[in-house]
């Protein structure tokens, strides 16, 4: 079932995650099916491929880090 990617943020915050998109508002993704979510970017790509997902909409569900810091998980 399609879940609003702000929903998708806030539900999976400080992870990455992996949706196929159903909706857009002009090209910006608004709603999407959750295919996976993983703290670690490297294990949710590994989900991924064993899945053989080619089309999804990855994003971290987190803040984005200040020009100059960096983002360790």
């Amino acid at each position: 079932m399609a879940e609003a990617i702000e929903e998708l943020k806030q539900k999976y915050s400080g992870e990455w995650v992996a949706v196929r998109v159903t909706e857009r508002s002009n090209v910006w993704p608004e709603k999407g099916v959750l295919l996976a979510h993983n703290r670690d970017r490297r294990d949710l790509y590994r989900e991924l491929r064993e899945q053989r997902v080619r089309d999804a909409y990855i994003f971290f569900a987190g803040p984005i880090p200040k020009p100059g810091y960096s983002l360790q998980l």
